[in-house]
């Protein structure tokens, strides 16, 4: 009986490790990185939980967890998460025209998530927009890609 509820108890973390993953993907983007901090922490306290109890029950919340990482990494929940992979595609020294393709690749029109403002002129040096203005989450996120002698320069995701 002590062995199950040690077992329950090493488990707790996972509940944490939840609540931060939905936070993750709706603040930051879920980068391959953080995927595998949460997969490990749902691999390291399933394999403890189980070797305690004697159960493969024990593996239920561990398995919930990796498969709520596989799942967000296959579905966009979240305009930050099309947003983080374009500002990772975009390399300095590329185009205006390169650049836009990759954000339009990541935000294709009439998709899901498609920012007003994506196709506006560059103004002072920088392509710049807000993810979604008509929403409280994502109206102060901001993708800026500056460019200079029509090259891009950098390129930032600036979150909530």
């Amino acid at each position: 009986m002590t062995r199950r509820v040690l077992a329950g108890f090493i488990q707790l973390p996972l509940l944490l490790a939840a609540a931060m993953l939905a936070v993750t993907v709706d603040w930051a983007g879920l980068t391959p990185w953080a995927s595998w901090v949460y997969v490990g922490i749902g691999l390291v306290t399933g394999a403890l939980a189980c070797s305690l109890s004697r159960r493969i029950s024990s593996l239920s919340p561990s398995a919930a967890l990796v498969f709520a990482v596989i799942f967000f990494r296959l579905v966009d929940v979240s305009p930050v998460q099309p947003a983080i992979r374009a500002v990772s595609r975009i390399r300095v020294g590329m185009t205006e025209n390169q650049a836009r393709r990759i954000l339009k690749d990541e935000f294709p029109p009439g998709g899901r998530f498609t920012p007003l403002r994506i196709a506006d002129p560059i103004t002072s040096g920088y392509l710049s927009f807000v993810l979604d203005p008509r929403n409280g989450k994502y109206n102060a996120a901001v993708i800026q890609v500056g460019f200079v002698h029509g090259r891009v320069a950098s390129a930032v995701f600036l979150a909530d």
